[in-house]
């Protein structure tokens, strides 16, 4: 299993979750891919 620490916390002002706090895939892949792509290199 391979895992990797954010910078912070995911939150509605962060625009990684909705105001309903479910996920918004596009913008963390967006705003996290790098880390993504390299848990999987």
């Amino acid at each position: 299993m391979r895992a990797a620490l954010g910078p912070g916390p995911w939150t509605a002002e962060s625009g990684e979750l909705t105001p309903k706090l479910s996920l918004r895939r596009r913008d963390v892949e967006r705003l996290h891919g790098a880390v993504i792509e390299s848990m999987y290199a």
